[in-house]
């Protein structure tokens, strides 16, 4: 199930990038993992099946000479296949630009504190403020809310 939805999260990121044409440098390309030790092989071996179990596609190799460049000393590593690349500012930028324009209020400097379970959505800021929301995007760095005992 992580796997699936990793991918269509690469997916749909992917066609906002499209659809709104948005300037991110987003390129398509593989995760590798390296190590100069093999004694890292078990560990990057075992990341591999954890990995595939998952549902994501990676391999691990005992040379990563056709991705890594030459001046880089390696003994192996993992390749984990169908990520990408992007800037993250810029597509955040377009992506809050485009809501804002179609009147979608954002809320930035807010430390929120508890996001209500029923809609309307009562959120409590860190000074005691709140606001109602039917729908609540949680754009955190760091999770804030534990409902189904994740973190």
């Amino acid at each position: 199930m992580y796997g699936q939805m990793n991918e269509e999260a690469i997916s749909d990121i992917e066609e906002a990038i499209v659809k709104f044409n948005i300037d991110c440098q987003w390129t398509r390309a593989a995760h590798v993992v390296f190590s100069e030790d093999e004694k890292d092989f078990d560990t990057l071996r075992a990341e591999s099946d954890a990995v595939n179990k998952s549902g994501l596609l990676a391999s691990f190799h005992s040379s990563m000479s056709r991705d890594l460049p030459s001046s880089i000393k390696h003994n192996g590593g993992l390749k984990l296949e169908h990520q990408a690349h992007m800037n993250p500012v810029s597509y955040l930028a377009s992506v809050a630009k485009y809501l804002s324009e179609s009147g979608v209020p954002i809320f930035e400097g807010s430390r929120v504190h508890d996001v209500g379970f029923l809609s309307p959505h009562k959120i409590t800021t860190g000074n005691g403020s709140t606001v109602s929301a039917d729908k609540v995007v949680l754009a955190t760095h760091i999770p804030i809310i534990d409902r189904t005992g994740h973190f």
